[in-house]
Order: C-alpha cells, then structure tokens, then sequence
C-alpha cells in the first residue's frame, strides 16, 4: 500500500474542553433512524444519556495518552487540530430512576389543588426514557386527563368495576363489542372516559379504533369474572370459593356464563388461599383479599404481608406478587431467570416445594 502524506495544523484557537462518548454501532444506527438523544442530570446525581425508550449511564475511561479531535480540510489532505479531548466517556445500558415519579405527582398534587403534574413535566425532571416513565406512570395509576395527570386509587378501580357491568345489563351492552364513548357517558357519574380506557388497558380488554374517534372494547367472560372477583372484597375482605363464585355469577352479563366453571387460580394475585388446596374442600378453601395491582411499593413490605397471612406458599401463589418488582423492560427471555432470583432474595424453598421467608432476606 503507498504511503499517504497529509498535513497538520493547528487551529487558530485550540480548545481543552471536548468531550467524547464511545458508542455502539447499534447506538449509531439508532441515531441514524432519528431517534432523540436527552442529555439528564441534576447537581447530585450523575446524568444519563436517554433514548424514547433506553437509558444509558454515562462512566467515565482514565485515558493514559492525550487525545485530540482534528477537522479535515482540501480532501482530507490537511488537518486543523482544534481540540483536545479532555474527558472520554462510555455508554453502558441501565434502569431509569423512575422511583421519583410518585413523589413528583404526590408533590405537585400538593402544590395546588388546581395544578398537577403534566407527562411533559416529568420528562423534563426523571432521570429515564419516556416508556420508562410511562410504565411507571401506569404502575402508579397514573392517568393523563386532559393535558393533567391524575392518580386513580385502586378503590376507584374497583368501583368502576362495581358499576360498569350492571350498565352492560341495564343498556343490553355486549363484552365483545362495548363503545368506550358510550360506556363513558353512562358511567360519567363515576369516571372519566380517560380513566376508563385506562382501567379497561389495565384489564387486558382488547381493542380497536374507529374512524369517529372511538374505540371499541372486547372483554373476555374470565376478565369480566376477575373483575367481579375483586367487587366480591367489597363486602368482606375474607370469602369463602363457593361465595366469590356465587357474587360472580349474580354480577355477570353474559348469560352463557357458568361460575361453576371457575378455577380457584382466577384468584392468583387477588387473594390469598389461606390453607393448602389439600387440607380443604374446594368450595369452603378461604381466601384474604390481597389484590398484587395495590401492594406496597417495597418488596420487603408485600413479602412480610404475604407471609404474615400463611407461613408456605408455593411458587406460583408468589408469581404475581413478584412480577409487579421486576424491572422495566425484562423481556420473556428473562422473566424466569428473574423471577427466580427475586424469589430466593426472600423465600427459602422446602422439600416439600413450598416457600417459606427467610429469616433475615436481602431485600431490593
């Protein structure tokens, strides 16, 4: 290969102050798409680089030669040196510190009771990715109305639940084919149409937009039965099967329903079995209300509750508890290797494959 000359000059004035990010290709290509880059940081935290939906901490590389950044000139046969890179970054993917999220709404809430916090707002002030603060949003209840979010309790939830499906009856309404706008008029009383499509998201109901603006709702008979499983609380916090399925099945619109039909794991991460399948009969097997959409927002809290109601409980009792503590953005792939591990931070497992507390767990 012949050799190349090129030349090299300084620049007029030679800055000392550059700094460089090293990144991926992957980072590069996603530039190249469009994707926004956020610079965020406050005086006490260290800043992280944000994308829509990833979240990068910035750590700093000791380099021990100098390096320089130079501009090419005439063909890349001349370079001006205009700049020695002072600090050298890298990129390494993290979790967003969405743990603010609350406190800032539970903040501007306090604030003025006619002011509150807007989605804008908090892009501005957490630490994350927008999906990172929108799941934190929707974990928290979190509800844009008009331009201001507006926290929903899981009491309101519950509530709704407690009149939306006597209107499907009252106004011959059909679960496969439920209009959001006229179930929202119907319910105006009770909810806002936002908070309706948000409860009805938050249920797993399917749906599809209409050319009008509305949009229309499938709920399936088992997610209307869930529904009904937690209004069945409303009455007493501890129930016996055979009257969670009678309080179903007298609320139920759909008239090929049959509540006999019912499994007791419909109540997995609604209530808590309070003995083992095996030392009680079906229909007469108790059960706590302890809904995992309403636990504290501390592992340690949920688990010491859990725990306090019963002493073993298997794997699959504790599965819905734990799923609301993993982390944003864990994929299928890493659910179970997650799951896993959350599970031997609080609970020791038996011969007998049930779980018990540890006595002194590592909590997150």
């Amino acid at each position: 290969m012949a050799e190349q000359t090129v030349s090299v000059v300084f620049a007029p004035v030679l800055s000392s102050s550059s700094k460089v990010i090293e990144v991926t290709n992957d980072f590069v290509k996603a530039i190249e798409a469009g994707e926004k880059l956020v610079l965020k940081g406050t005086a006490t935290e260290e800043a992280v680089l944000c994308m829509s939906n990833k979240t990068f901490a910035l750590k700093r590389v000791e380099q021990s030669n100098a390096v320089f950044l130079f501009n090419a000139q005439q063909d890349a046969q001349r370079y001006a040196m205009h700049s020695e890179v002072k600090d050298f970054f890298e990129i390494i993917p993290t979790v967003g510190k969405t743990k603010s999220v609350e406190s800032l709404l539970l903040q501007k809430a306090l604030e003025s009771a006619s002011y509150a916090a807007t989605v804008a707002y908090l892009q501005e002030n957490v630490m994350a990715s927008d999906a990172e603060i929108d799941e934190a949003l929707r974990r928290c209840r979190a509800v844009d109305d008009d331009g201001r979010l507006v926290t929903i309790s899981f009491t309101q939830v519950v509530e709704t639940f407690e009149v939306l499906f006597p209107a499907v009856l009252r106004h011959d309404l059909s679960l496969a084919a439920l209009s959001e706008a006229t179930l929202a008029t119907h319910l105006a009383d009770r909810t806002t149409r936002a908070m309706l499509h948000f409860i009805l998201r938050e249920i797993g109901a399917s749906s599809v937009g209409t050319e009008d603006g509305d949009v229309v709702w499938t709920i399936t008979d088992e997610q209307a039965a869930l529904c009904l499983a937690h209004v069945a609380f409303l009455r007493a916090t501890t129930l016996s099967w055979e009257d969670i399925q009678q309080e179903i099945a007298a609320r139920h619109p759909s008239a090929t329903f049959s509540a006999a039909a019912l499994s007791q794991s419909l109540l997995q991460g609604v209530a808590v079995a309070l003995s083992s399948a095996a030392s009680a009969t079906a229909s007469l097997q108790m059960f706590r209300y302890y809904p995992a959409s309403a636990t504290p927002t501390e592992l340690s809290r949920c688990m010491q509750d859990l725990f306090a109601m019963k002493k073993e409980y298997t794997a699959a009792e504790l599965d819905p508890y734990l799923a609301r503590y993993l982390p944003y953005g864990t994929s299928e792939a890493q659910r179970t290797t997650k799951m896993t591990e959350l599970l031997l931070q609080v609970a020791r497992r038996l011969d007998s494959g049930l779980y018990r507390l540890v006595e002194s767990p590592t909590w997150k």
